[in-house]
């Protein structure tokens, strides 16, 4: 049979035309089986119903792979909205939790003071007892009954002290369990907030770019994104939880990657809120975000509440790597350009994102150079760019509070760029305060919350100073107005004395400061509201610097007002009766109603400075109001122990007996209860035209005694000269910051031809000059960047030993430096003048610009610290922790003296204010003429021999003195203020006016 396509002959293939004209043949095998054909037999043949089938099952499975994944989509929106919304809400309960955890943190640290205060009591009343033995020696011989009665009440005391350091404990115990319990509820919702924003973050990051580089999802979550599911918060919490130390950081890590990397810079426009893609800002922490008809909302925020280490965001820079520019939004380093960092919630670092429509116009914080970031770029950034970086937007959103690194350094100077900070520096600043506060020598420049830093004009310093005066004086008119102090943070206050304490402290600092209408609205307060003879008791030489000398300086620089110097003259009159002692050495406390002397019942003993430092304050009372008893009774005890043969080389015990006379203990010291002891015998011999050679005996032999017994250096080359303490003979290597009056004092000594040394040892400037240089190291050497109250000196004697080689290279960074240490219960900070002091008194004398700079930084970190936004100023109670917490009080002597010294060191004036050859500063610095002087024969006309122009009768008792003091008070209140003068005033005045009361003059 032949085959179709091959002939007969046997020729090979041969192509034929079909036969189109055979019956029943029309196509070729070939088109008869094309795919149209088989369709058509499908559809028409035997198979019909089974392809039917096919076609169906086709339809259905593209319409689920569609429409499914898209309800998948939907459905994992909704996740990602539901789960930020129960991150919002974790929050908002954490947040009340958190504060109270906050408070008793706070709660905890007060009780510790208090034990460890109660602690330090018990064992200076254990050893001033065993000191008040010794000194009753004497006593026993004379009268055993009374030596007898003191040892019981001092015996009682220690007891006493024992039970209140027992109850402080048990307190402390209570706090501490209150404390840990709240810790545990603010660690369980901390924990939950944090899985809970990661999981926003990681569902968000589905929605935006697929799963496909993410990884599976936990088997809870895929079942809530099943249809029908109910949201189980449990089921995130426990899928996103970091399971131990490491992996929470590796957490937060990617978190923060993706979230600033990806999620934030290659946000589609679709995925973005109405209010980013207008260009607005993110919305604050917490608000509720409108969905998007085209997308969930999405993450806004990365919430790392502060609990234990708080200084968690510079870790956070390595997490910035850079991401590969796979999108046109991308910015090369991963970080969104204008992505903005706050602080809130006691801590928490917030991140946000901004428009990147705006990242071009990006602005630069106040006082650095413009770094434009273009808005898409594939390089990398190095570590120390995104450093600087973040330290910028840290600067511009946390006013620059130190964030530090886990190796304890800082991630830039927060008031600029670090790179240009160094550039601009002379000398590298490697000191605490520098990395921790971001007060750096050298550098002048400006950030948000920082705008000090770049101020350099003479006057526009003592501008801000004097802005930063009023704004502590309108905070105490506000809440403490006429009570003796402001307690800042509570807005309240606190009485001592009962008479007006800051107000008549600050009298003259608003004179100079020239703040005339708050000067004018203090002085009605002291013509009508004052009330000297107050029914307590009073410590005498707080009463006197503070009260007596605000008055008598203020009667001085106010021209002559009689307001000040009859106000005056009756509290001088009352305090008299203090020195009615058997020896002459002055009684601690006086009743200024009663005028009745007597000791704190703590101890039968005054202080030595307390006792000596009231003699300038009554010399000129007594010279400008004729009322003598003081001056001469204040000067005669100073006399008196300057004589003492019990004194060690010219240095005085801190403790001298009004009842013998005699010093109680052998602890010598300039700080605390012996300071102004040795201030006011050069200060006295001043005051009084340099006349009294025996307080100048006194001044320079004690002077040489410190040269002698108590200059200590921390190493023979390089360290800090220091000037130690005395305790039965052995020394004691601590320093008060009120030693620093000690160069202020030396300088102004100097300037006055006054030479304590011998010839071939360094001069008194010389010595000033370099513990002038350890005061400032004391504020420079603290994160905070202010002093402690107490520092402990340490030794390197040996610098080839070990542990010394390095010395000071190796502590350079190290609060102290290497040269001392603070002890937690030492750490505070009280605004304390005296360091301020001697810088005026130094840039007088040297006029070395080096001083001014010192002074300047000081009140920079007293701005950035103590400075409270409701109002006023504050102390604190730590200055070696940044930020440093605070406590509840200003302190009188921050208007009185830290701020007047700040001004004058700023001062240009020619002449100068307040000349050094003319005035004398009392040590709380109120300026009081030196006899003689121009400035005080200016006002000579002004000064009186009695309250009406004559002496009172030579037989006049101390309170008929006060009373007719008080009575020339009211009769000028009465004319100055008639609408104004209290009833309590009228009244005296119109018995006085009567005639029934003191004889005529």
């Amino acid at each position: 049979m032949q085959r179709s396509g091959w002939s007969g002959t046997g020729r090979g293939y041969d192509k034929r035309l079909p036969d189109h004209s055979a019956a029943g043949y029309s196509k070729t095998r070939k088109q008869r089986q094309g795919p149209l054909h088989l369709a058509k037999r499908a559809l028409t043949g035997p198979w019909r119903w089974l392809t039917a089938a096919a076609l169906l099952v086709l339809v259905y499975g593209a319409w689920h792979l569609v429409g499914g994944r898209g309800g998948y989509q939907r459905r994992l929106a909704v996740l990602v909205a539901q789960t930020e919304a129960e991150h919002t809400a974790t929050l908002m309960r954490l947040h009340p939790v958190h504060a109270d955890w906050v408070r008793l943190q706070g709660e905890l640290l007060d009780r510790g003071d208090l034990v460890r205060e109660a602690s330090a009591d018990v064992e200076r009343l254990e050893e001033m007892h065993n000191q008040r033995l010794e000194s009753l020696d004497d006593l026993s011989h004379h009268n055993k009954s009374l030596a007898g009665q003191m040892k019981d009440a001092w015996q009682a005391e220690v007891v006493s002290s024992h039970d209140r350091l027992s109850q402080a404990k048990e307190q402390l115990e209570d706090v501490k369990w209150r404390e840990d319990e709240i810790h545990a509820v603010v660690t369980q919702l901390h924990d939950e907030a944090v899985a809970l924003s990661s999981a926003v973050i990681a569902l968000g990051l589905r929605v935006v770019g697929g799963s496909s580089q993410e990884g599976p999802l936990d088997a809870g979550v895929l079942r809530m994104l099943g249809r029908g599911a109910v949201f189980d918060k449990d089921v995130l919490i426990n899928a996103y939880r970091p399971h131990d130390e490491a992996s929470a950081w590796h957490m937060e890590k990617g978190a923060l990657k993706q979230s600033a990397g990806r999620l934030l810079g290659e946000l589609p426009e679709g995925l973005q809120t109405p209010a980013l893609r207008q260009g607005g800002q993110p919305p604050p922490r917490g608000a509720v975000v409108d969905a998007d008809p085209r997308g969930p909302p999405v993450v806004m925020e990365l919430v790392r509440p502060q609990l234990g280490d708080s200084q968690v965001l510079i870790q956070r820079h390595e997490a910035h790597e850079s991401v590969k520019g796979a999108r046109s939004g991308v910015v090369g380093n991963g970080v969104p350009p204008n992505s903005t960092v706050r602080q809130s919630m006691d801590g928490d670092v917030v991140f946000h994102a901004a428009d990147q429509a705006s990242i071009a116009h990006q602005k630069p914080a106040p006082g650095t150079s413009p770094s434009p970031i273009p808005a898409s770029t594939g390089g990398k950034k190095s570590a120390e760019q995104l450093q600087e970086e973040l330290s910028q937007k840290l600067a511009a959103m946390t006013g620059g509070e130190g964030f530090r690194s886990s190796r304890g350094g800082r991630a830039g100077r927060f008031s600029g760029s670090s790179k240009g900070a160094k550039a601009g520096a002379q000398q590298e600043d490697d000191s605490v305060r520098c990395r921790m506060s971001q007060i750096c020598e050298g550098v002048l420049e400006c950030g948000s919350g920082d705008e000090l830093g770049c101020v350099t004009d003479t006057k526009e310093r003592q501008a801000k100073v004097r802005a930063a005066a009023q704004w502590a004086w309108q905070a105490y008119r506000d809440h403490a107005w006429g009570k003796d102090e402001l307690l800042a943070l509570s807005k309240t206050s606190s009485q001592w004395f009962n008479l007006g304490l800051t107000l008549v402290d600050a009298l003259d600092t608003l004179l100079l400061l020239h703040l005339d209408a708050e000067f004018e609205e203090a002085r009605k307060w002291v013509a009508v509201s004052m009330e000297v003879a107050q029914n307590s008791a009073v410590n005498l030489f707080e009463t006197t610097i503070r009260v007596l000398g605000g008055l008598l300086s203020a009667f001085h620089l106010s021209g002559g007002d009689d307001v000040f110097l009859f106000r005056a003259a009756e509290l001088g009159v009352r305090l008299t009766p203090a020195f009615n002692s058997p020896t002459g050495i002055p009684f601690s406390d006086v009743n200024l109603k009663t005028l009745h002397a007597t000791q704190p019942r703590w101890t039968p003993s005054s202080s030595t400075s307390e006792a000596t430092s009231v003699d300038l304050e009554f010399t000129f009372l007594a010279h400008a109001a004729g009322e003598k008893e003081g001056a001469q009774k204040s000067v005669a005890a100073v006399e008196k122990l300057v004589a003492n043969p019990s004194l060690v080389e010219g240095l005085a015990p801190i403790y001298v007996s009004p009842h013998t006379g005699g010093f109680a203990g052998s602890q010598i010291t300039l700080g605390a209860r012996g300071d102004s002891f040795y201030e006011y015998l050069l200060k006295q011999w001043l005051l009084t035209g340099k006349q009294n050679d025996v307080l100048m005996r006194g001044y320079k032999a004690a002077m040489r005694g410190v040269r002698a017994l108590l200059l200590q250096t921390t190493a023979p080359e390089g360290g800090l000269l220091y000037v130690a303490e005395l305790h039965s003979k052995s020394l004691f290597h601590k320093m008060d910051h009120l030693v620093c009056f000690l160069p202020g004092t030396l300088a102004l000594g100097h300037w006055h031809g006054v030479s304590t040394g011998e010839v071939h040892e360094p001069s008194d400037l010389d010595i000033a000059q370099q513990l002038m240089a350890t005061c400032y190291e004391m504020y420079r050497r603290t994160p905070a960047g202010l002093s402690p109250e107490i520092v402990f000196f340490d030794a390197h004697e040996d610098l080839g030993s070990q542990g010394n080689a390095d010395y000071p290279k190796q502590h350079a960074g190290d609060v102290g430096g290497g040269d001392f240490h603070v002890k937690p219960q030492d750490a505070h900070n009280l605004l304390r003048p005296e360091t301020v002091e001697s810088l005026f008194v130094m840039w007088r004398v040297t006029g070395d610009a080096l001083y001014r700079t010192m002074g300047w930084h000081i009140f920079r970190a007293f701005e950035k610290w103590t400075r409270l936004e409701s109002g006023g100023y504050t102390n604190l109670h730590d200055v070696l922790k940044v930020p440093p917490p605070r406590r509840d009080k200003m302190e009188s002597f921050w208007l009185a003296e830290t701020l007047k010294y700040l001004y004058l060191l700023f001062d240009d004036s020619s002449p100068a204010v307040l000349p050094l050859d003319q005035y004398v500063f009392n040590t709380e610095a109120h300026a009081l003429p030196i006899l003689g002087s121009p400035a005080d024969l200016a006002l000579k006309s002004h000064y009186r021999s009695g309250p009406f122009g004559s002496p009172l009768p030579s037989n006049a008792s101390a309170e008929e003195r006060a009373q007719a003091w008080r009575k020339a008070s009211a009769e000028l209140a009465a004319e100055q203020y008639p609408g104004a003068t209290s009833s309590t005033a009228r009244l005296l005045l119109q018995r006085w006016l009567s005639g029934s009361s003191f004889p005529a003059s």
